[in-house]
């Protein structure tokens, strides 16, 4: 039975469009996710207190990771684990990192920007959080660029 449902999704044109264009949707949000604040540096210069070299900081979160070889091992997870779980994996990596950097944005009133002034005062707490949900989200886009690549070749 699970031999001819596979033999089905793969013969099936609906079903490799239908993946075909979740997979460019998703990739397609993520890149809109990660360039979405780049024109909103003033504002949150006057609403939230960052200068440019917050901004900055906070921006180079999602490659922070991957510059220390995430990709690695987001291979060796995509090798040994296969491209269903890694796309569910680097989606709700992306998932996580956009609810925490949105949190941060939206309440950068809140406890947790708050304990992350105590112990770091370079920045301001919202741009602390955001970095890190930025991070987490770009090791989530940067596994999904790899199983797209794989998800396209078969």
């Amino acid at each position: 039975m699970v031999e001819r449902l596979q033999q089905t999704l793969r013969d099936s044109a609906v079903a490799r469009w239908s993946v075909l264009v979740l997979v460019a949707s998703m990739m397609f949000f993520a890149y809109m996710f990660v360039d979405m604040l780049s024109p909103l540096a003033s504002l949150l210069e006057k609403t939230h207190g960052w200068d440019q070299g917050d901004f900055g900081t906070y921006a180079a979160g999602e490659y922070l990771v991957n510059v220390f070889g995430f990709l690695i091992i987001a291979g060796i997870i995509l090798d040994k684990m296969g491209v269903r779980f890694t796309g569910v994996l680097s989606a709700s990596l992306m998932v996580l990192g956009a609810g925490i950097k949105l949190f941060a944005l939206y309440w950068p009133e809140a406890n947790t920007v708050g304990w992350l002034n105590s112990w770091w005062t370079d920045m301001p707490g919202s741009a602390k959080l955001a970095m890190f949900g930025f991070m987490i989200f770009g090791m989530g886009c940067e596994m999904a660029g790899t199983t797209v690549s794989k998800i396209l070749a078969k």
